[in-house]
């Protein structure tokens, strides 16, 4: 297999101002004109492997590194420390022959000119890539009809739905049969039925193609359905990497219970997670209920448990991939960031 990306403990730091309490109007003058710097990482330390074909899930909160880490792999910033190969480029020299080979997508950002047909916006992308006339009919036939936009060709950029307009952006990006291309957050405010042809064209050209995708989301049905691994970021590292298919199958011995009837003893018992016969493996409190993960071993166990408790009202039923994730998400978040990262941008 070909390797597409491969990032060896990749940084990207900014200098802020240290910030520090001035009295007078001469400590106020000093630190205006001499105070010192400090330094942010956006992201740190950063491992990636990514071979032809492959699609990469790249989560977490807002601000925790995901755009800047995309800017990074595409060339649109440069690294601040380690190393980095994109298709045996690095990106942020931005070399011709490398831009041919990726295409970018960001789902709040549109690349389609506005006030003229659609069809005016992949003429310029044809003459911008130098593609061939031929090919370019070829290709845009076979994108139009996959995505089902053929009646949306001489129609005003601006008078198409949102589902149409993301649409139109992934089949531009696409027009040049890019090796690499990268989505951020490419079905955010569409629509299910274009969620669902996205999600189905991206696997479509992952297996006829051999295309490789990174993609990031907040929809898990979208890393569910089109990503073969999944990192998730917290502070702007990697704090965990894996297979989906693998993180899938470590939950399939877990149960969650549903627990309606929510108490203050049972809370109190949960946080200790001191228990003889089972072991809680996490907890969520949701005010109107309490959602606790065991494993299948200890659902009787844990099921007499809560009668004893006189707890009655629960329920039992299997980790949906978004729970998983929720879950992942709960054990990392002490790590996680509230600042945004768009300020530094």
């Amino acid at each position: 297999m070909n390797l597409v990306i491969k990032l060896e403990n990749i940084s990207k730091f900014i200098y802020e101002k240290k910030h520090t309490e001035c009295k007078s109007i001469f400590s106020k003058l000093n630190y205006l004109f001499s105070r010192e710097n400090s330094v942010k990482y956006l992201i740190k330390n950063c491992n990636i492997e990514l071979y032809r074909g492959e699609s990469l899930a790249i989560i977490g909160l807002n601000g925790a590194g995901k755009s800047t880490l995309i800017k990074v792999i595409s060339g649109i910033m440069e690294p601040s420390e380690g190393n980095i190969k994109v298709l045996n480029y690095l990106p942020f020299k931005r070399n011709p022959n490398y831009l041919k080979k990726i295409g970018v997508v960001f789902g709040h950002k549109s690349s389609l000119i506005w006030d003229i047909p659609l069809k005016y916006s992949f003429e310029l992308h044809k003459s911008i890539y130098g593609i061939n006339s031929n090919d370019f009919k070829k290709r845009l036939h076979y994108l139009l009809e996959l995505l089902s936009l053929d009646e949306c060709l001489d129609k005003k950029v601006k008078y198409l739905s949102l589902g149409e307009r993301v649409k139109s952006d992934l089949l531009m990006n696409m027009i040049h049969s890019p090796e690499l291309i990268i989505l951020d957050e490419p079905t955010v405010g569409v629509d299910m039925e274009s969620k669902i042809m996205i999600r189905n064209f991206i696997n479509y050209e992952r297996e006829k193609s051999k295309t490789t995708f990174v993609i990031t989301s907040h929809d898990p049905s979208d890393i569910e359905n089109c990503c073969d691994r999944i990192n998730i970021l917290s502070k702007g590292e990697i704090v965990f990497s894996e297979l989906t298919n693998k993180l899938k199958e470590s939950y399939n011995e877990m149960t969650k219970f549903s627990v309606i009837d929510n108490n203050d003893k049972l809370l109190n018992l949960l946080n200790k997670n001191e228990f003889n016969n089972f072991k809680i493996e996490n907890f969520v409190n949701l005010g109107s209920k309490i959602n606790i993960i065991v494993n299948k071993n200890f659902e009787s166990n844990f099921a007499n448990f809560l009668l004893q408790l006189s707890l009655n009202d629960f329920e039992l039923k299997s980790m949906s991939f978004e729970e998983i994730l929720a879950d992942k998400f709960k054990i990392y978040k002490n790590n996680l960031i509230i600042d945004d990262e768009e300020d530094y941008e």
